[in-house]
């Protein structure tokens, strides 16, 4: 005769299994040209003017591949997408989405924690024609 098994329950001092997606594969936009299309960015949150827009910017290497690091190391330490553009002869690393002066702060001193260098939030203001 087959015994039947056991569930198996993990101890009580074990800790919970957390999963965490893994952050959008980062995105080099070549010197002259424009981001490509994807998909629409949010809107800015409520607490930012509906033409106000707040980034952070983690860096501005001038070598391209020291920007490709800074973009997987912020991504994966501060775990939103990040882009890497070409502006002013330097590869510029900013967060990707529009958020509020206060989210865009709080993500500023995450980055400090985490040990990036000379972060600061970047303002970027609608044109409208």
């Amino acid at each position: 005769a087959r015994g039947v098994a056991a569930p198996v329950v993990p101890p009580p001092s074990a800790p919970p299994v957390v999963s965490v997606a893994a952050p959008a594969a980062p995105r080099i936009v070549p010197p002259g040209l424009a981001p490509p299309l994807a998909a629409p960015r949010p809107a800015p949150s409520a607490s930012a003017a509906p033409d106000t827009c707040w980034r952070l910017q983690v860096g501005a290497p001038a070598e391209q591949a020291r920007g490709r690091q800074l973009l997987a190391a912020s991504q994966s330490q501060l775990l939103v997408p990040m882009v890497v553009t070409r502006e002013a002869g330097r590869w510029k690393v900013r967060t990707r989405d529009c958020v509020s002066r206060v989210t865009a702060e709080s993500l500023r001193d995450r980055a400090v924690a985490s040990g990036f260098k000379g972060v600061f939030l970047v303002r970027f203001v609608e044109q409208h024609p």
